[in-house]
């Protein structure tokens, strides 16, 4: 007759892979969220820029995607309130959130600030500490004048951020920002880079994991 204890087994190689899947899932779907980060300087601008202000600025996408906050920092240029007070050699005279891959030069995805429009409705600028934040979305691309869409073919209007969900997971959005002593010429701009949200390290966390369990288990 055999004792009451009983030996735990070793989870099967099966068992292993289906709970590591199981709690990927689980990670995934918990959040379609993304966090993107641009650093912008003059090395970046597509054909030459003496500027030598920085930014950094930084973007939340909801996990409904519909909806892209961002605050953007400038070290080295001014936000004025007036535009025909921008003619100093580093006074900001537009940004842009543009759609292009690093080393080319795209339409206008979104007109944040001056010229030609500022069509962020949520937009909020701190001249005093040369800040902006706002809120990208779908709204911003209907002209307040006519409740129609701006013309989707025009490359200096806002676009339906909707239809460039795919181009920002893929790297190929950037912010730029014009200054006068650019000419009005793009002065620093920065690709937006995807960050890494917590999900995504927990997924590569438990992959690492499995893998070190699978090799103790074939020592």
């Amino acid at each position: 007759m055999t004792s009451g204890t009983f030996q735990l087994r070793r989870p099967t190689n099966l068992a292993l892979a289906l709970t590591c899947v199981f709690v990927c899932l689980i990670c995934v779907s918990t959040t379609n969220a993304q966090s993107f980060v641009a650093n912008l300087d003059a090395s970046q601008v597509n054909g030459s820029s003496t500027e030598t202000g920085t930014a950094i600025a930084s973007f939340y996408l909801d996990s409904s995607q519909q909806n892209l906050s961002y605050t953007i920092q400038i070290f080295g240029l001014d936000l004025k309130a007036a535009p025909a007070d921008r003619t100093g050699f580093s006074d900001v005279t537009a940004i842009h959130l543009h759609n292009g891959f690093v080393d080319t030069s795209g339409p206008h995805v979104l007109n944040i600030f001056g010229v030609p429009s500022e069509d962020d409705s949520e937009m909020v600028v701190d001249f005093a500490n040369d800040t902006i934040s706002g809120v990208f979305n779908d709204a911003d691309a209907i002209d307040p004048n006519t409740g129609s869409l701006f013309d989707q073919n025009n490359p200096i209007n806002t676009k339906l951020l909707s239809n460039f969900t795919d181009d920002l997971m893929d790297q190929q959005l950037y912010l730029a920002i014009h200054a006068a002593g650019q000419n009005g010429n793009i002065a620093i701009r920065g690709q937006l880079n995807a960050v890494p949200e917590p999900s995504s390290l927990a997924i590569i966390s438990i992959a690492t994991v499995c893998l070190f369990v699978r090799r103790r288990q074939r020592s």
